[in-house]
């Protein structure tokens, strides 16, 4: 399970919860079954600067890609974590595009999928899809623009999600079939890959151990 950047922080990185919030939401993340949770250096200072301690399964953007491979059950899954962007750039420089463009195309010899998760917004992201073509063989995206749950992209050999605002639906991407090293392959929908999205709602059930401990801080409402 991963958790992309904006978990902790509205678009906009300002900080408009408590410190309580900060320090809920840090021991919430770590009883939750996460194998990564990418942070953006911003949602990192909150947590920090409030007395929330990183969990383990916690990684912060930095200004170069990061690659991991993790292991899942027989399948080796390659996780490509995009740098932040300059400040005061909107979108990725061909520089930065052909270095990501790189780490993926290595990472695609250690594993049998290779799944981004950038924090770049969709505008940038899709830019990137559009000139690195098939690199990463998921890109989950994050920061400003709309939600999705799955668009084709490069020949439809990537698969593109973006989660939807407000963080009230999670996406269940199910690969069925891993990707094929050849030209011609490509995603397939109910084929080689499912997807499930369910809505954050009243309707859930919720954990009694989790709400005896959110029960213990004073909490706000994020973005208020």
């Amino acid at each position: 399970m991963l958790a992309g950047p904006y978990e902790f922080l509205p678009i906009d990185q300002v900080a408009k919860a408590s410190a309580d919030t900060a320090k809920a939401l840090a021991l919430a993340f770590a009883r939750l079954p996460y194998d990564l949770v990418y942070a953006l250096p911003a949602e990192s200072r909150w947590l920090e600067d409030n007395g929330a301690t990183l969990p383990p399964s916690f990684t912060v953007a930095g200004e170069q890609p990061v690659a991991q491979v993790r292991q899942a059950g027989a399948a080796r899954v390659g996780l490509l974590l995009f740098p932040v962007l300059a400040p005061d750039r909107e979108k990725a420089s061909p520089d930065m595009v052909r270095t990501v463009a790189d780490a993926a195309l290595a990472l695609r010899q250690q594993s049998d999928i290779v799944v981004g998760i950038s924090p770049w917004g969709a505008s940038a992201e899709q830019d990137f899809l559009e000139s690195a073509g098939h690199t990463v063989d998921v890109l989950l995206g994050s920061g400003p623009g709309p939600g999705f749950p799955a668009k084709p992209m490069a020949g439809d050999a990537v698969l593109w999600l973006r989660p939807y605002p407000q963080g009230k639906t999670m996406v269940e991407l199910a690969i069925r079939a891993l990707p094929r090293r050849s030209p011609d392959w490509k995603w397939v929908r109910d084929q080689n890959a499912s997807i499930l999205l369910q809505s954050l709602t009243e309707s859930i059930t919720s954990n009694p151990d989790m709400e005896a401990l959110l029960d213990g801080f004073h909490l706000e409402q994020p973005g208020r």
